[in-house]
């Protein structure tokens, strides 16, 4: 308002405004006087008025092209305010342009000096209502904000370093990382007490928490605690998987509600440990002075690092119980196949020695055809003739058995009965094994049959007996029939026919399939495979290769009265006439299914555990054999710049010596966990814990050799130029 009242008219304008008012009013004057009418004196005094004009325009037109010029200047920074000087003392307008030109510099020089902080000395000379003042200080103002953020957001990625520091370093120990970091974690953030839980499941499968740790007051409190889920605050942060954070904390509530003892803080925070939507536990932390929004930042990123840490290493404890797992079940899979391959052996042998009796027996029944025993009997039953075979069998003299009754001689009550008469007579041939006895009273086998003989006019009149001492072939055969009694006894079998059709069933395949023999009797071969086995080539190809006679063995599918899928490993044997075809098949098999459900587990097992983890395979001479898609991706190589090499391209020259030295350790432990530092194929170091398993064959050597890594973030620096 002061500098308006002061500004005044240049005074040059206000002459040249008297004077054109003058020579106007005396213009209008002397038009009155003169009534119009054009005079000498009339011409003169307008030329003189037109000159005056002229004469006021062009100092007006200096003057504007003065200002002009002065307010251009203000642009440069080499602008001379004294070049103006000798107007500033008649001209305010001039003078205001020499001061908006001071100011100018006084704001220049504020701004160069605008982020000393404690510098107001050029600014505090401007007006305070000045607008580069308020910018100034707007812009101070919002520098300082600034770096209070900065400050804020250093202090948070600071404390993040710190901690996945000791977090990296103590991993391994998560008890031992449980009490460091909440000591230094309450240390960190200004507070007073702090708590450390972990999620975990009881024997019903609930969800509760477990207290690792406990720092209060300069002190770790021990002293184990169990929080069951939606118990007090820390049940309902697990339930809710949210932070929660309360200030203004009566007196007696967090003995009731907190984990952390009897302290009565006013503020208190509890984080939830989140990774991937899972809940690892709880941080829960007390304070007498109020949270800042960047404190809790903090704790919820720092939360998320430990969750992850936590879920690294049960997924590491996870990861060595299914080796374990693996391991075991690998040695109980190649004590099922040692006792298979027993099995197999006692049933190929099982197979020869009955094979061995079947050669003996057919040669005893050629021998027993070359010397048939015969007899002829007269219609009383009386014996009339026979030969030196049966004479040398039973004993006697020629003329000691003519005349003696046959039933006698044979002891058997059916021959010569009433029954037996009948037959002969509708022309019925009668045969039976019988036990006889000769002179000396040695019992012997005559097989016999017993064929009416009749004479030119079709009546019978003697009978005739041939017969063969198949006292060997009987005790083969009782001896073979305590074979395949053992046999039935302790393996199952299947009897077909040469269509495929089944004859019976012994009761092991009945007790473990469930069909009882009537419900099998007479179906197909096809009932007991599954639908997608039945009709393909390679069941097809099994009976036409056994109705050529040919032997099968191998691994093969059933399906139990239930429909359950059942593994047997046997073979299938076709049985011959006397004339060497194939009259029956027999089907002896172990079931084998727990052993293949055993397998397929354990091959999906480890099928998972490749698609999971970075997985690597070497050979026996620890070179380079294959690896999955994560480990390549992970290095950065292709599998064909790895092959048949050993580790020193992708390992610290270090690492790859302590590889060397795990590795011998490795053969006589089988299992090793260590770390070693990878080289990335851009050069790069790459951190990593690998767990080394040793595989070995059946012979119990070396077999090869499989790592696991779980590699970690790569580091910031380049690998040593010096890497193996």
């Amino acid at each position: 308002m002061d500098e308006k009242k002061s500004l005044k008219i240049p005074e040059f304008l206000r002459r040249q405004a008297w004077v054109l008012g003058v020579m106007f009013s005396g213009n209008v004057v002397l038009c009155r006087i003169v009534s119009g009418h054009w005079s000498f004196t009339m011409g003169s005094y307008t030329l003189i008025c037109l000159a005056i004009l002229f004469l006021l325009l062009y100092r007006t037109s200096h003057y504007v092209n003065m200002v002009h010029s002065a307010l251009k200047g203000l642009k440069q920074d080499d602008f001379d305010p004294g070049a103006y000087a000798a107007t500033t003392t008649l001209d305010p307008v001039m003078t205001s342009i020499i001061h908006l030109h001071q100011r100018n510099e006084q704001a220049v020089h504020a701004m160069e000096t605008i982020f000393d902080e404690d510098d107001e000395s050029v600014s505090g000379n401007l007006n305070e209502h000045d607008i580069f003042k308020k910018a100034i200080t707007g812009i101070r103002a919002e520098l300082q904000n600034r770096n209070q953020q900065e400050e804020l957001k250093n202090w948070i990625v600071q404390g993040l370093a710190d901690f996945g520091e000791l977090i990296r370093n103590e991993e391994h120990d998560f008890a031992n990382l449980a009490k460091i970091l909440i000591s230094e974690l309450v240390k960190y953030t200004n507070c007073n007490q702090g708590a450390v839980f972990i999620a975990n499941a009881d024997e019903n499968g609930a969800s509760r928490l477990e207290r690792m740790s406990c720092y209060a007051y300069d002190r770790h409190r021990f002293g184990k605690r169990i929080i069951e889920a939606g118990d007090g605050l820390l049940g309902q942060c697990l339930q809710e998987k949210a932070t929660i954070y309360l200030k203004d904390i009566p007196q007696d509530y967090i003995e009731i509600t907190s984990g952390l003892g009897f302290a009565t803080p006013t503020n208190i925070v509890i984080v939830p440990m989140m990774a991937n939507e899972n809940i690892y536990g709880v941080i829960e932390l007390a304070s007498f002075a109020i949270l800042e929004e960047h404190q809790i930042s903090f704790l919820e990123k720092l939360a998320e690092n430990l969750a992850l840490s936590v879920a690294s290493y049960q997924n590491k404890k996870h990861t060595n119980e299914l080796l374990e797992d693996s391991q075991k079940l690998s040695a109980e899979l190649q004590e099922k196949e040692v006792e298979m391959k027993d099995n197999l052996e006692k049933l190929i042998s099982t197979q020869e020695e009955m094979r061995h009796h079947q050669m003996e027996l057919d040669g005893l029944f050629r021998a027993i055809n070359n010397y048939l025993i015969t007899a002829e009997i007269d219609l009383k039953g009386k014996i009339m003739g026979t030969n030196g075979n049966m004479l040398r069998l039973f004993g006697y003299k020629y003329e000691e058995i003519i005349g003696v009754s046959v039933s006698q001689l044979l002891n058997h009550d059916k021959i010569l009965s009433k029954q037996f008469w009948n037959d002969l007579h509708e022309g019925s041939v009668f045969s039976t094994d019988i036990l006889c006895h000769n002179k000396s009273m040695q019992p012997f086998w005559l097989r016999a049959s017993f064929a009416p003989v009749e004479d030119v006019s079709g009546e019978i009149y003697k009978v005739l007996m041939l017969a063969e001492d198949v006292t060997g072939k009987k005790l083969q055969e009782v001896e073979l029939q305590s074979h395949l009694q053992a046999i039935d006894q302790t393996i199952a079998a299947i009897e077909f026919s040469m269509e495929g059709k089944i004859v019976r069933i012994n009761p092991i395949y009945s007790g473990i399939t469930g069909y009882k023999p009537e419900e099998l009797t007479g179906s197909p071969y096809s009932i007991l495979l599954p639908e997608e086995d039945k009709n393909t080539p390679q069941s097809l190809l099994l009976w036409e290769s056994l109705q050529n006679g040919q032997f099968f063995s191998g691994i093969f599918k059933h399906i139990d009265k239930q429909g359950k899928e059942q593994w047997l490993s046997g073979t299938f044997n076709p049985i011959f006439d006397i004339n060497g075809k194939p009259k029956k098949v027999v089907m002896f098999a172990d079931f084998i299914t727990e052993g293949k459900e055993k397998q397929n587990e354990l091959q999906g097992m480890v099928k998972a555990m490749k698609a999971s983890f970075p997985y690597l395979e070497l050979d026996a001479k620890a070179v380079f054999k294959t690896g999955n898609k994560s480990f390549f991706e992970a290095l950065g190589y292709k599998r064909l710049e790895l092959q048949r090499q050993d580790l020193r391209r992708v390992m610290t020259t270090d690492s790859f010596k302590k590889l060397g030295k795990v590795l011998e350790a490795l053969t006589e432990n089988g299992f090793a966990d260590e770390t070693f530092d990878w080289v990335t194929s851009n050069g790069h170091m790459l951190n990593s814990r690998v767990t080394l398993s040793a595989i070995h064959n059946l012979e119990n050597k070396l077999d090869k050799i499989i790592l696991i890594p779980t590699f970690e973030a790569p580091a910031e620096k380049a690998a040593p130029s010096g890497h193996a």
